[in-house]
């Protein structure tokens, strides 16, 4: 009897994100864009100055445009998503999300913690609420196939 008691407190899955508060998804949505601009522009106007000669026969101001390039295909395009991810859902989605809810009470603690924040869901939340179900059969079929 233990035995099983253990099997089924081991198959518990837990769904726990972190959550941004309201003034948290302004403060990224307005920093962001800035980062990225910085991205663009920083660099071509700082290497003049850094490596005056240039290097491996590039201008510096070559250089820095390669930086930029080098840097926005890095980091510029996590930022982006980063971004996109924290805008506000539509309502159709709001309402995905509370279906998706009824379906699966261990995501009513997550939900539970952004209704206190007195805010609503955001693009990158959706996106990953929605695919709790595929990633919890996942997560089911490896337990089942560990036992």
């Amino acid at each position: 009897m233990d035995h099983q008691q253990a099997q089924a407190q081991t198959r518990q899955i837990q769904f726990d994100m972190m959550a941004f508060s309201r003034w948290q998804i302004r403060l990224l949505r307005g920093v962001i864009p800035l980062v990225l601009l910085l991205i663009l522009i920083l660099p071509p106007s700082v290497m003049p100055t850094l490596l005056p000669a240039g290097w491996l026969g590039l201008a510096p101001v070559t250089l820095g445009l390669l930086l930029s390039l080098f840097l926005w295909s890095g980091c510029g395009f996590l930022l982006w998503a980063l971004f996109r991810g924290c805008a506000m859902a539509s309502a159709a989605q709001q309402q995905e999300l509370q279906r998706l809810f009824a379906d699966y009470p261990e995501l009513h603690a997550y939900r539970d913690r952004v209704a206190a924040l007195g805010r609503g869901f955001t693009v990158g939340e959706h996106e990953t609420l929605m695919a709790w179900p595929a990633m919890k059969a996942a997560i089911a079929d490896d337990l089942d196939s560990a036992v």
